[in-house]
């Protein structure tokens, strides 16, 4: 799930996300308007706030995979 996605079905502020990752408000911002890419640990840190809700690998694109028959 989107960072920004979770805070608007739970009424939560860029601030009070800051809060609870131990972050500046404006870092948040960034996040969730996909302007910044967090370190792993602030992304566990994300994934731990948001019980899960917003996991680590979230943040990161994964590889596309390869279609039927093509070699990767």
């Amino acid at each position: 799930m989107k960072l920004a996605d979770y805070m608007a079905e739970n009424g939560l502020t860029d601030d009070a996300v800051a809060q609870r990752i131990g972050r500046d408000r404006s870092f948040v911002t960034k996040l969730r308007q996909g302007r910044a890419t967090p370190s792993l640990r602030t992304a566990r840190d994300l994934s731990a706030a948001t019980n899960g809700a917003v996991a680590a690998e979230d943040f990161f694109p994964t590889p596309a995979q390869p279609e039927q028959g093509e070699v990767a």
